[in-house]
């Protein structure tokens, strides 16, 4: 089962339960605290700004937890799992902001919109040394981040 963290701080925000390395939120929403219609917009625009911030949610209702709570903790288990596998060769960190950021090894495999597949040959803070198939590139690590990792 991953290890979770409670109250985990994001952005302004403290999410119920977070997987760092998969970068998931878990979120329950209790009948009581998340019914009326003001409560929902707040949590929709919530997870919104989570979500702009690279965390994906999942989100599970009080009614759903108490008829089920093992069936609940099953799909969370599976959904944060395939999450994680999908980003393995790469390492998510969460900047002071919240926002989460991936983190590349050299001979990482990786994919950038303009030049295509490459492997990392280097990588710092802010720019990755990539070997393409034209060539070695300097390219912005936002912007290999945003690109599909493979493993």
């Amino acid at each position: 089962m991953p290890s979770l963290k409670q109250e985990h701080r994001i952005g302004r925000y403290r999410a119920d339960f977070a997987h760092l390395p998969s970068g998931t939120v878990i979120e329950l929403d209790g009948h009581g605290s998340h019914s009326s219609p003001d409560a929902i917009a707040y949590d929709r625009k919530r997870q919104r700004e989570i979500e702009q911030l690279g965390w994906h949610v999942i989100r599970f209702g009080g009614k759903e937890v108490m008829r089920d709570v093992r069936a609940c903790v099953e799909e969370a288990c599976t959904l944060i799992m395939a999450r994680w596998e999908q980003g393995a060769s790469s390492t998510l960190k969460q900047a002071s902001d919240g926002r989460l950021y991936r983190t590349y090894e050299p001979g990482d495999r990786v994919h950038h919109a303009l030049f295509g597949s490459g492997i990392v040959l280097h990588a710092g803070t802010k720019l990755a040394g990539v070997q393409f198939q034209d060539g070695q590139k300097l390219v912005k690590l936002e912007d290999v981040s945003m690109a599909e990792v493979y493993a």
